[in-house]
């Protein structure tokens, strides 16, 4: 446990706090996070708090640790800071506009960087973390010259937390233009923010004497994290426990954010893999639970680096589930990318940890059986619905504990073990065979597994083309009546208009001539398709609901085959 040794609270103005002293966003620390509904939610405030002339505008606590020589780390506090300073560069930016070189000059020197004397460089207040500090020194702080649209160009395709800066400082400039625009005297009114954030915009400031200490304070200040996301309060409990081991802490936990932010993720992501990851290991876990649950485990600073350590190892495997051509496949082959395309396709989130355990428990060749199969059994839950997420999310887990522990180490004991839960052939073919599906990507999905199979029966073969601009899903009984379905009562054309048995996979040229026609005109484009099941359809002498049953029927029987319960 750390030993707070020194402990400094006072009130400040922000303002007044950036222009003292130099802050550094720790490596570890999540990139910049505030959405437009935050920044412009403060702007409108302060708006208020400035016209009403409050004494004072409270926006919460910055912790921080004391350092001699260097920068402060900034342990909470950092959207705050790096927004404040945001606006006052688009305050400078101004005045830069307006010529005003000599005010420009003096806010970026006392609130933003100030140059050193010697070599001329300068020195910002604020570094944020380094994914986003380069962008934030190349294209925020900077004042605004000649070059300030070549600059805009490179900002295409930027990380999502550059383009939350980007924003932020648009608002920021839209919004101080507005209140130039609104006065006679902008540089007064301006100056007048300035002011009010340098002194009554006021923050509580706790600056402890290391980083376990500082985490522990952050605990107490945020309550538990009712005001945060699991993923801080987490890192910051992890960091706390691990005392002086707290480096390598933090090493693994900037590795783990790094894999996570370079695939993109967000912080709903962060917290999702941090739940999953932790599932795969000890079991169905809610969100709600998850600190809790943790906290009871992490005891000492050795288990705090381990949970790191292994985060920072499960977060290369996490990554490449949403990615089939990921480069971790590769010695897998094609059955398991298959599977990894068609899961993600599906949208199975409740199997991740199962997936994770199995991606890092299972020899290759089990790997190869298993996760086809896991295909196969979300399919069957999608269809039929037998079980809501939680219970399906819990089983899913539980095996997952069990793989992680070594009880189940292949593909027919991950089956054996799952039985009591997953759809039964009759239950599938009973459910599938009056399936409706108002997505089209997975219609087509069940379309395309269906012909591989029905041609598989045959001894040849038919991969068909999942592209949409080669192969259209064709609706047999029109989405639309008018003119040639009519006859087709209205609910019972809402009825099954959308059941499987009225879907076909078509050329999208013919596709686009059949459009509504009548069914007589449309099996001329039907019946010479070279995908067999779309042929088929062609041989009903009339297309009505009964014909549909009849063909869905006949679909579901070849479903329970296309999707065994058994690994292959």
């Amino acid at each position: 446990m750390a030993i707070i040794e020194k402990l400094e609270a006072r009130l400040d103005g922000i303002g007044h706090l950036l222009a003292d002293r130099y802050f550094a966003v720790p490596a570890y620390q999540r990139a910049y996070s505030w959405t437009d509904e935050q920044i412009e939610e403060l702007l409108r405030d302060l708006s208020d708090a400035i016209r009403q002339k409050d004494a004072e505008y409270f926006l919460g606590t910055v912790v921080l640790t004391k350092n001699q020589s260097g920068p402060h780390a900034v342990i909470d506090g950092q959207q705050r800071l790096a927004t404040i300073s945001i606006l006052i560069c688009a305050v400078r930016n101004y005045f830069v506009a307006i010529g005003d070189a000599e005010r420009a000059d003096g806010l970026h020197r006392e609130y933003l960087a100030k140059k050193e004397l010697r070599g001329l460089s300068e020195t910002a207040h604020l570094t944020l973390m380094a994914s986003d500090n380069s962008f934030y020194e190349a294209y925020i702080l900077p004042k605004p010259g000649p070059t300030a649209k070549e600059k805009s160009k490179a900002k295409k395709g930027i990380p999502a937390s550059h383009a939350r800066l980007e924003t932020a400082l648009r608002l920021c400039t839209e919004h101080v233009t507005t209140l130039a625009k609104t006065t006679h005297t902008p540089a007064v009114v301006l100056l007048d923010w300035i002011d009010y954030l340098d002194d009554k915009v006021k923050v509580i400031v706790v600056e402890v004497n290391d980083e376990a200490a500082a985490y522990t304070i952050f605990e107490v200040l945020n309550d538990r994290g009712l005001e945060l996301s699991v993923s801080d309060l987490l890192k910051n409990f992890i960091f706390r426990v691990a005392s002086d081991k707290v480096s390598d802490a933090q090493a693994y936990w900037s590795h783990m954010t790094g894999i996570l932010e370079g695939a993109g993720a967000e912080e709903k992501s962060l917290k999702t893999f941090i739940r999953h990851a932790w599932a795969s290991s000890n079991g169905v876990t809610r969100e709600k639970d998850l600190y809790d649950k943790i906290r009871q485990h992490v005891t000492g600073k050795q288990r705090a680096v381990a949970l790191a350590k292994d985060l920072s190892e499960l977060a290369r495997r996490y990554v490449a589930l949403d990615n089939p051509s990921d480069e971790l496949w590769r010695e897998y082959g094609p059955p398991v990318r298959e599977a990894i395309e068609a899961l993600g396709l599906l949208k199975a989130t409740q199997i991740r940890p199962l997936l994770l355990a199995i991606a890092t428990h299972f020899e290759v060749k089990e790997a190869r059986r298993a996760l086809p199969m896991l295909v196969c059994w979300t399919v069957r839950f999608t269809i039929v619905g037998k079980l809501g997420s939680g219970p399906l999310e819990s089983g899913y887990a539980d095996r997952a504990q069990e793989v992680s522990g070594g009880k189940i180490t292949t593909a027919s004991q991950l089956f054996q073990a799952s039985r009591s839960f997953l759809v039964s052939d009759a239950e599938f073919e009973q459910g599938f065979a009056v399936a409706r599906s108002s997505a089209q990507y997975l219609a087509r999905f069940y379309l395309r597994v269906l012909e591989k199979q029905n041609t598989a029966a045959e001894g040849a073969e038919m991969i068909v083309n999942p592209s949409f601009d080669a192969v259209n899903l064709e609706h047999v009984m029109p989405q639309t009546r008018e003119p040639h379905w009519e006859t087709i009562p209205v609910d019972q054309h809402t009825a099954y208009v959308k059941r499987l048995g009225n879907l076909a996979l078509l050329d999208r040229s013919a596709n686009e001539k059949s459009g509504n026609l009548p069914f007589s005109e449309k099996t001329k484009a039907l019946g010479s398709s070279k995908i067999s099941m779309t042929r088929e359809v062609a041989t009903y002498h009339d297309w009505d609901a009964k014909a549909i049953d009849q063909r869905q029927k006949q679909m579901a029987k070849l479903a329970v085959r296309a999707w065994p319960l058994k690994p292959v």
